[in-house]
Formats: C-alpha cells, sequence, structure tokens
C-alpha cells in the first residue's frame, strides 16, 4: 500500500472515530437523562434482548433475564440472607463490568452462566442471545472425551489399547502411533508434536494436540460406524436437549462444533452431577472419576497442575481444586470451568475479532479472573485460584 495514502487518510479516520465515540457518549447520555428509569439492582435485562428474536423460536426466555429471586430460592438451603445480599452485589457489580468493559475492548457479543449443582444462578448476554451459536472450537474436545468413554463402557474400544488397534487400514494409520493408547491421546500424553516429531515416550509428558483428538474422531467412526458429527448428536446432544447445538460434518474431534451458553451450560452441569442428566446416564460415575487422574509422582507442593482427560486440573491437597478448557481462536473465546467439590461451574464465551489481539487478551484475563472470584463467594471455596501458582507437572499415570 502507498504509505502516502495511509497518512493522507489518518486524519479521517480520527475524526470518524471521535464522532462514534460522543455519538456513544451522547445515547449513553439520553438513556440516563430519561425519567421513570426502572431500578435494575433485582432484574437485569441483556442488551440483546430484542437484538436476536429468530434465536428463540420456541418463545423460551429461561435465562434472559437474571432474577435476585430466584437467586435466593437456589442458595436458601447454603447460605444466610446476607451472604445471598452480597453474591447478589458482586453479581450486579460484575454485570455492569462486562458491559461496560466489552464496549471498551471493542468484544462485540460475550455470553456468561453461573451454574450451582442444578441451579443456574446468573445468565447474561451482553449484545446476545444466551442462545446465540459460538464456533467452540476446543470445547469440541471435552464431547470427543464424552464419546471415547461412552464407547469404552459399551466395551467397543479398550482406553489403554493402542489406538492402531482400530484405525489399523486408515490414512491416519502410522507406526509412531505402535505405542500410543486411546488413553494417551485423551490426556495429550502422546510424546508427538503436532507437527509429527516424537518428544517423549508415551504417557510421560504433556503435549496438547490437536491431531491426537483428530485420530480419536477417527477411532469413534471405526467402533461405532458413525461420524463424530452424528455420534454427538445421537448420544450426547439428543439425550441432553441441546436445541441449540449444531455438529457439521466438518467437526472431526478436535473442533468445529458451534453450541450456545443455555446448552453448554447443560453439559457443564452433566459433569457437575458426575455424569447424569436430568435423571440420564450420559457417562457412568466410574468413566467421570477416570477424567482426574493422578500425576505420577506428586511433587511437593500444595497445588498441582496436571492434565486429565481432555480437561486441564489444579488439585489442592491431592483433591481436584477446579477443573477447565479453553476455547481460543478467530471469532471465539471463552473458557469452561468447575469445582467438582462444590459442585460450582461457569462458562464464559465471547466473539472477538482475534485470540491474540492484547485488548481482548487484557479482557479475558480479568473475566477469568472476576469469575474465580464470584465461585469463591458463592461455593465458600477456601483456596481462591486467583493467588494460586500450581507447580505443574506433565507426567500421568492411571
Amino acid at each position: 500500500m502507498n504509505p502516502g495514502l495511509i497518512i493522507s487518510v489518518h486524519p479521517l479516520i480520527s475524526r470518524l472515530t471521535l464522532l462514534l465515540v460522543l455519538s456513544g457518549i451522547l445515547l449513553q447520555g439520553s438513556h440516563c437523562a430519561g425519567g421513570g428509569k426502572k431500578d435494575r439492582s433485582d432484574l437485569v435485562r441483556p442488551a440483546s434482548l430484542s437484538l436476536y428474536p429468530d434465536e428463540d423460536p420456541e418463545g423460551d426466555r429461561t435465562g434472559v433475564y437474571y432474577d435476585k429471586e430466584k437467586l435466593k430460592v437456589a442458595l436458601a438451603h447454603s447460605h444466610e440472607p446476607e451472604e445471598i445480599q452480597e453474591i447478589h452485589n458482586q453479581l450486579m457489580q460484575f454485570d455492569n463490568w462486562m458491559e461496560r468493559t466489552a464496549r471498551i475492548y471493542g468484544i462485540s457479543t460475550v455470553t456468561v452462566a453461573i451454574v450451582n449443582d442444578q441451579n443456574v444462578l446468573y445468565q447474561r448476554g451482553v449484545h446476545a442471545n444466551l442462545h446465540r451459536k459460538y464456533p467452540v472450537v476446543s470445547f469440541t474436545k471435552p464431547f470427543t472425551a464424552v464419546a471415547i468413554l461412552q464407547l469404552a463402557e459399551r466395551r467397543r474400544l479398550d482406553l489403554d489399547a493402542p489406538v492402531n488397534t482400530y484405525v489399523p487400514n486408515s490414512v491416519y494409520y502410522h507406526p509412531r502411533w505402535d505405542q500410543v493408547t486411546v488413553r494417551h491421546l485423551l490426556t495429550h500424553t502422546s510424546g508427538v508434536t503436532e507437527g509429527g516429531a516424537r518428544i517423549a515416550p508415551p504417557g510421560t509428558m504433556f503435549a496438547y494436540s490437536n491431531n491426537g483428538y483428530r485420530l480419536l474422531g477417527r477411532v469413534v467412526l471405526a467402533v461405532s460406524g458413525l461420524p463424530v458429527h452424528r455420534y454427538f448428536q445421537e448420544f450426547i446432544v439428543r439425550p441432553m436437549n441441546m436445541k441449540h447445538t449444531d455438529s457439521g460434518y466438518k467437526t472431526d474431534g478436535a473442533a468445529g462444533m458451534w453450541t450456545s451458553t443455555t446448552d453448554l451450560r447443560k453439559f457443564l452441569i452433566m459433569h457437575l452431577a458426575r455424569g447424569s442428566f436430568e435423571g440420564k446416564s450420559i457417562i457412568k460415575e466410574s468413566s467421570y472419576n477416570q477424567m482426574f487422574g493422578t500425576p505420577a509422582a506428586r511433587p511437593n507442593c500444595e497445588f498441582v497442575e496436571y492434565r486429565g482427560v481432555a480437561w486441564r486440573i489444579w488439585s489442592a491437597r491431592g483433591k481436584p481444586l477446579l477443573v477447565n478448557h479453553a476455547a481460543l481462536w478467530y471469532g471465539m473465546g471463552g473458557t469452561m470451568q468447575w469445582y467438582p467439590e462444590y459442585n460450582l461451574g461457569w462458562i464464559f464465551m465471547s466473539n472477538p475479532q482475534s485470540h491474540n489481539h492484547p485488548a481482548f487478551r487484557a479482557f479475558y484475563l480479568q473475566m477469568r479472573a472476576r469469575l474465580n472470584n464470584l465461585a469463591v463467594t458463592i461455593g465458600h471455596i477456601k483456596d481462591n485460584p486467583n493467588y494460586i501458582r500450581p507447580c505443574y507437572y506433565q507426567t500421568v499415570t492411571w
């Protein structure tokens, strides 16, 4: 591009930017100046309520509002009234921060849900209906893990068998996988990098691998006869009544799903219930327990980070403190996190232009920190993750 052209249009861009900022201030002022504004302390209306009417064809408005009275009912058995009031106050502060900061950082849409046991304590969409579908990229991996665990329950595969057992004649077959088991792929401990280089013996080192989960998608096809996207629909999505989830033919085990906050919270609630959802077993409790594993040789640390089946795990004094998975790519930024000992979890999804942009990274880190603080207050969690620096341990055993 001609440098002179950039210089010549730069003042115009500056004037347009200033005009947009002033317009936003005036618009905000007009809302504030209007009389009779409703008190938002007990009822929060997402900014998007009228923006996406077509995304809610059934008229289901569950979760479109945050209701303080429902919060009281959900927490009445475990919290004193003054504690519930404090949680409410913190939720209002968080709500205002999220809407304001998303606008400042230029994040086009944000959705959040906080769940406790089977209750949805808080849901919010900023410029997005809560049924809005996001391209959730790596959130696909925990679904693939559930599919593999289901097939193991049905004795269709052995988690500790070499992966080549199930893909002997496919283009994915390679001698490097002879010593790599299905479980190694689930835990990203195959010892094979994304580029195919062997960096460690299988089972001895964590190295995040999209290709490993793509291969697990091929295993699902080989042993079930269904492509992974169809398997998801039949054995996970429909049984959990996830009406706003798509897994098309491009879903490959590592990425490709589209889903909403309202649906993803069901997936999270299933994990909080140790594998069941509304009385239906999605995975057995024994399979749920296999998600955690243990470090092979526990470091002399109070807090340890390691990789379980799909999920990143932080343990505190030998017990899981938190479990999470991130989804970061162009057009998608978010995290699912849950606290197994406290039956509590949260989901955050957003639609940045780039997950690598400094503004989004700042928003992302602040969002996680604030949601951690809310979880600590709601769950009476002893150890605030924001103040923990766990020992990172790469080796896992089973």
